[in-house]
């Protein structure tokens, strides 16, 4: 492992809020719809920079707004590749982390760099769009559940042709993790089923950036 090793986390959008009662009545019925009983993670990010931090390696909180705007994943995909010029120059090895809507950032900026240049990408929950992962060189772990219907039916919704939660490519590892939903992953809960169990997200995530 490199001595100089960044870690940038993207993470998902805020919940959403509405002036508009009609809409907001609908947001809330979309979450009770998906078995999220509370879509606010205020600290989420916080808790997991603790747990994936060690000595050599720095951790940067992308501080995009969250938004589902056009223009506010427009400018996250900016502010990240700002950070990842910025590291790339300062001789740091470069390792990204999406979460949920996060992992989408991730997917639309890293198909701007060459092979080799992102050492590993980490993507939970996500939302992916595209499910074809041609880099050759930077390794992929994709940290999925099928009961993880938020982002099941955001998948459907925006990406019903070339999205989905499994990965393709090469060097794209993908991790199953079962009866997850969006919440669990969330709160980084214990794994209480399948191989990985008795061990939590974090885990799954240092195992494969320690590698």
């Amino acid at each position: 492992m490199s001595q100089k090793e960044v870690v940038i986390v993207v993470p998902g959008a805020k919940y959403i809020q509405s002036k508009i009662v009609f809409f907001q009545k609908f947001v809330l019925f979309f979450y009770r719809l998906v078995n999220i009983k509370n879509p606010v993670y205020k600290n989420y990010v916080q808790d997991w920079e603790s747990k994936i931090s060690k000595p050599g390696r720095k951790i940067v909180l992308l501080d995009w707004d969250q938004g589902l705007a056009p223009w506010s994943l427009w400018l996250a995909k900016i502010m990240l590749k700002l950070q990842i010029f910025k590291h790339l120059e300062e001789g740091y090895t470069v390792n990204l982390l999406g979460f949920s809507l996060g992992g989408e950032i991730v997917i639309n900026t890293i198909n701007d760099y060459k092979d080799g240049e992102i050492n590993k990408v980490v993507l939970v929950c996500s939302v992916n769009t595209d499910n074809t992962m041609d880099k050759n060189i930077t390794k992929f772990l994709n940290i999925y559940s099928l009961h993880d219907l938020l982002a099941t039916l955001a998948i459907k919704l925006f990406a019903p042709v070339h999205g989905g939660s499994v990965l393709k490519g090469n060097s794209v590892k993908n991790i199953s993790i079962d009866n997850f939903g969006h919440e669990q992953f969330c709160t980084n809960e214990i794994i209480t089923d399948g191989q990985h169990k008795g061990k939590r997200i974090t885990d799954l995530i240092n195992d494969f950036f320690d590698k």
